[in-house]
């Protein structure tokens, strides 16, 4: 027996991987259902289950976003937030998605860590896109390029491991205007994607336009981006979230 049109909303990962493990052992006379015969992203999407033997039925949320990093994403945000910028918080994506925005300003991996993890477990985000390793490799810290990059990517894995966050996006640490500082900036680029190549659930994102330009990007204090920084970290993130998403709907195939 079809239970036809079926439209369900789940909020958490644990709902949905409980409902997972739940269907993915129940068998039918016909066939099996499978995890992903249970996900749809539009609120007018529907699955239709073998489920003679249920009582209710049920239906799954669009993938959840969290953007999760220092005060560039703050910055960015209040930037986009300005109506004069003609901008959307939401980066003009028409994929339905809950989006939420999370920057706190000198959040370094361990900031990130103690605090924010929290939020990561109320939210329970299927994608999480980092912007972080600007505070912890700065010019006044001594931790080296590959400490920084160690943390990153334990970071990543937990979480995947501990959260199920179904893909994890690291973004690029954006280049200063200090010499040593970016070599260091480079080494850190060069092992993440090392490191972050083999795992499955994560990717590296390099910010284009940030490297090989003669136009300043950067305010007068040398740290933050001045306006043409911020459109160019905005079209970025933009494309990292794409990106995210497209994982994202692989995965789940």
């Amino acid at each position: 027996m079809l239970c036809d049109s079926l439209l369900v909303q789940i909020a958490t990962h644990e709902q949905r991987q409980s409902l997972t493990q739940f269907f993915g052992d129940l068998e039918s006379s016909t066939h099996r259902v499978k995890a992903s015969t249970l996900i749809c992203y539009s609120p007018v999407a529907c699955v239709a289950l073998t489920c003679g033997f249920l009582s209710r039925c049920v239906v799954m949320a669009e993938p959840r976003v969290l953007i999760l990093g220092h005060s560039f994403i703050r910055r960015l945000r209040e930037f986009v937030r300005l109506p004069t910028n003609a901008l959307r918080e939401d980066f003009d994506i028409t994929t339905p998605m809950n989006l939420r925005w999370h920057g706190i300003g000198g959040r370094t991996v361990a900031k990130v860590i103690r605090y924010d993890l929290e939020i990561v477990r109320q939210f329970s985000p299927d994608i999480v896109i980092l912007q972080l390793g600007t505070n912890d490799i700065s010019a006044r810290s001594i931790r080296s390029a590959l400490t920084v990059g160690s943390q990153l990517e334990d970071l990543t894995k937990l979480l995947h491991e501990q959260f199920g966050v179904t893909v994890v996006c690291v973004c690029q640490t954006i280049r200063r205007e200090n010499a040593h500082l970016n070599v260091r900036i480079r080494t850190l680029t060069d092992y993440l994607r090392v490191v972050l190549h083999p795992l499955s659930f994560a990717f590296y994102w390099r910010h284009r336009g940030f490297w090989k330009t003669t136009q300043s990007f950067l305010l007068h204090d040398g740290v933050h981006l001045n306006q043409r920084g911020q459109f160019k970290l905005y079209r970025s993130l933009r494309g990292a979230l794409i990106q995210s998403l497209k994982v994202f709907n692989d995965v789940q195939g």
